[in-house]
């Protein structure tokens, strides 16, 4: 279900949401590299907590994603409608701007009425 309501947000949003997307490259290549380097940083931790422990057992590192991911799983599993509902009104919220239809945008110059 919840896959369902992401697709059809995507679907009416679309025109919207590429726009923005081309205009937030720039922010997207530093988040991108950011995420590259947590990534690089948690493989180096990874290994040296795991070559420290004589690679018997889990690592420090491992526990701590399990953990992580665990609570990320169970806070979203158990409200799928809520993250389906929240990302389908930002898909609108941003379709709404670009078109110049959001009521924030109606006294704008050259907004649509």
């Amino acid at each position: 279900m919840l896959l369902v309501v992401v697709t059809l947000a995507l679907a009416f949003g679309k025109r919207a949401l590429v726009g923005r997307l081309r205009h937030s490259a720039r922010h997207i290549h530093r988040v991108s590299g950011g995420i590259l380097l947590v990534a690089g940083v948690y493989i180096v931790w990874f290994w040296a907590t795991t070559l420290d422990s004589g690679g018997l057992g889990q690592s420090s590192a491992v526990l701590m994603v399990e953990r992580m991911s665990s609570v990320v799983t169970n806070l979203l599993g158990n409200r799928a409608m809520t993250v389906a509902a929240v990302l389908a009104a930002i898909i609108y919220h941003l379709g709404g701007l670009r078109l110049g239809r959001h009521p924030a945008c109606l006294g704008a110059p050259g907004a649509v009425r």
